[in-house]
């Protein structure tokens, strides 16, 4: 009779957490509200388009609006992936120090999810940095057209 041996790979297994899952979700509805909020700058004025505006202190103050609501969805962000981070190292935490570190899965899991939702996180901040900072942009040469008494801006 042949003896057998059978190994589980424990990384390829699915970790899946409610906190994860949530923050995941979350991130989704960030790029959603993302996209909503720049399509609706861009409905008035194309990117990278020269034209002149009719209700400019209108588009202004849109402009002004969205620049500071996408602050706060990027610090809202960061929040709330803090307190991820903060759940997750206590789970890994209380793994090691009630000595169940012999099964590696009780800390892996964790490890994997930090890395996973750390990435979504960067890609999601960083596009609401970089539309922020192109909304900052525009906003800054529609005042410098306005000080040269132009009507165009790009």
């Amino acid at each position: 009779m042949q003896s057998e041996t059978a190994q589980w790979d424990m990384t390829q297994l699915p970790c899946g957490s409610k906190e994860g899952s949530m923050l995941l979700l979350f991130l989704l509805v960030v790029v959603i509200v993302l996209g909503w909020k720049i399509a609706r700058v861009w409905r008035i004025a194309k990117p990278f388009h020269e034209r002149l505006l009719e209700n400019q202190s209108e588009y202004v103050g849109l402009l002004k609006r969205t620049i500071q609501s996408l602050s706060r969805w990027i610090q809202l962000t960061f929040l709330l992936w803090a307190f991820f981070l903060t759940v997750s190292v206590s789970k890994i935490s209380q793994a090691v120090i009630t000595g169940l570190t012999h099964n590696r899965w009780l800390w892996w899991c964790p490890v994997r999810q930090i890395g996973g939702i750390t990435g979504a996180m960067v890609v999601v901040v960083t596009g609401a940095f970089l539309l922020r900072w192109s909304l900052e942009r525009r906003l800054e040469r529609i005042d410098e057209s306005d000080s040269l008494g132009e009507g165009t801006f790009t």
